[in-house]
């Protein structure tokens, strides 16, 4: 396991906890908007607002963290 797939494994583990969701969310004009999050990661933002807009897409330049971001975004 190189040091990517470790950082991706705890990210959401080690990161703190912040309210910025309903940041975001203020500045989604409406349902029908697009998303796009730059370093998305493992999805912890993407996931909360994939039901709030018309489509979304999240880049990361780790492919360690677009895969649990993949999962954490579907589910």
């Amino acid at each position: 396991m190189d040091i990517r797939e470790k950082t991706a494994k705890y990210f959401d583990l080690w990161s703190l906890p912040y309210d910025d969701i309903s940041f975001y969310l203020d500045h989604i004009p409406s349902i029908n908007s697009s998303v796009l999050e730059l370093g998305c990661g493992t999805g912890r933002v993407l996931s909360q607002l994939v039901n709030h807009c018309d489509s979304y897409h999240g880049i990361d330049n780790s492919k360690a963290m677009i895969d649990p971001c993949i999962i954490n975004v579907v589910a």
